[in-house]
């Protein structure tokens, strides 16, 4: 789940293959990553679509991979 305002980048370098390992659940193909295809050319597709989100996401920070989210703090 992404955040709305996301106002913070967590640099992900070298973590993109276990994160795109959550292709297991594969009822995010289709309503996460619009894949209607099944098996190993779906697998391939959601990894593709991880590695594209984490380089968007780190290019907002000037980095290679990165994830988004809105850090919430006590001030």
């Amino acid at each position: 789940m992404e955040a709305d305002e996301p106002n913070h980048v967590e640099d992900v370098a070298g973590f993109a293959k276990s994160r795109s390992r959550a292709d297991g659940h594969v009822s995010q193909h289709e309503s996460t990553m619009g894949i209607d295809q099944g098996g190993e050319a779906a697998s391939e597709a959601f990894a593709k679509g991880v590695r594209q989100q984490l380089a968007e996401h780190g290019a907002v920070a000037r980095r290679g991979q990165g994830e988004s989210f809105h850090l919430i703090t006590d001030t």
